[in-house]
């Protein structure tokens, strides 16, 4: 057999803890962007809620407006049936 060269070793070592190092931070960064993530997908679930909530208003209000302007459901001026003189 060969001779054992120490200074391989201690290189190994030595890349194998700067390695280590590097996933951690990756897996710390990694947790961050998904928390973000989570953050970002919350906020828009809540303002597309929010969004299709005054869609939603906006859309009966203009639904009954046109409902009395075509099927006459309002009273016109005067009380009396529409288009009586």
């Amino acid at each position: 057999m060969g001779q054992v060269n120490i200074q391989a070793l201690l290189d190994y070592r030595e890349k194998s803890r700067v390695c280590r190092a590097r996933m951690d931070e990756l897996e710390a960064v990694t947790e961050r962007r998904d928390a973000q993530r989570r953050a970002h997908d919350l906020l828009r679930r809540r303002r597309l809620e929010e969004f299709m909530r005054g869609f939603s208003v906006i859309t009966l209000r203009l639904k009954e407006m046109y409902q009395m302007i075509t099927l006459g459901t309002a009273t016109p001026p005067g009380g009396g049936p529409r288009g009586a003189v």
